[in-house]
């Protein structure tokens, strides 16, 4: 149940990140709106900034390949973009976007404490080297997996 339960939540875990990721590629101005009325600079920039991290970081989950690496990431750019972001209490649904994102962060800390499972380009990587030692880092010692 562990293998397919793993792919499922990455999996889900990896659309929320490139299904927002395209709707700020394909909305911009609604997103770079948000980003100048917090008051922060180069609100273009941070706009690309955060769809790359955001595109690079759920392509990563999706295919199981830097796994814990890329969930430390989003879950450190979560915890930012909520705090800019997520703080205004006194607007109820604020709250509740608080309260999500404060879940998809306990998701990512789990998921980069309990690996991808066998279904990824992580644990492929792994059983590879672990074949065929030298070709990994030239020496006969198996790379570490994590």
């Amino acid at each position: 149940m562990f293998r397919i339960g793993s792919v499922v939540g990455r999996l889900l875990m990896a659309q929320l990140f490139l299904g927002a990721s395209f709707t700020m590629l394909t909305q911009p101005e609604r997103v770079l709106q948000l980003i100048a009325s917090r008051g922060m600079p180069f609100p273009g920039a941070t706009l690309l900034a955060a769809i790359f991290l955001q595109a690079a970081g759920g392509t990563a989950l999706l295919a199981g390949w830097q796994t814990r690496a890329s969930a430390i990431g989003l879950a450190a750019f979560v915890l930012v973009a909520t705090s800019i972001f997520h703080t205004d209490f006194s607007a109820p649904d604020q709250m509740d976007l608080f309260g999500k994102d404060v879940a998809v962060i306990g998701g990512l800390i789990t998921l980069a404490i309990a690996g991808t499972g066998q279904f990824s380009l992580d644990a492929l990587i792994a059983t590879r080297r672990s074949r065929n030692p030298s070709s990994s880092s030239g020496s006969a010692v198996p790379a570490p997996v994590r």
